[in-house]
């Protein structure tokens, strides 16, 4: 009975030391992705709203590029998803091309950011609109910062580094 009871405190403290580094991961990766938003929407005024694309879904491993944008294009051949969020006051749209959606990446960024039910028809319309363009690169739910690992992935067509 002893031995249970030891047996039982060690698997609590284990899982009570697995659940408080997990979630210090995910606040670390909160607080760099938030430090983006951040540094990107400084100079607000010179665009509309970002834009969020997603490129690569493969094996756990997720590549979005992210735009300033002041026109919304639209593709009327394809069909396209889109949600809205609200980051300190700038509108973010979170695109995805049909072939890409599961429930894995459909609410990637309901974690992060406040969804909205901003309807994108309101904005202006047009061809060439990017300002600035960036890539966000998660692996495992993590975002990578490193760029060598960023640019490894994008060159290597989703081949593991490992």
């Amino acid at each position: 009975m002893k031995e249970n009871i030891r047996k039982i405190k060690i698997v609590i403290i284990l899982l009570l030391i697995f659940n408080f580094n997990y979630l210090e991961a995910q606040t670390k990766t909160q607080n760099s992705l938030y430090h983006y938003f951040d540094k990107w929407i400084e100079d607000k005024k010179t665009f509309k709203f970002i834009q969020i694309n997603l490129m690569v879904d493969c094996k756990n491993k997720l590549l979005f590029t992210v735009s300033k944008k002041d026109l919304l294009f639209c593709d009327e051949k394809k069909s396209r998803i889109y949600k809205t969020y609200f980051y300190k006051g700038v509108l973010i749209i979170y695109e995805l091309d049909d072939n890409m959606i599961n429930n894995k990446n459909i609410n990637f960024f309901d974690r992060y950011l406040q969804s909205t039910d901003y309807d994108i028809k309101m904005l202006p319309k047009g061809n060439q609109s990017l300002i600035n363009g960036y890539v966000l690169y998660f692996k495992n739910n993590k975002l990578v910062t490193n760029e060598e690992q960023i640019n490894y992935f994008m060159e290597n067509n989703c081949k593991s580094s490992e």
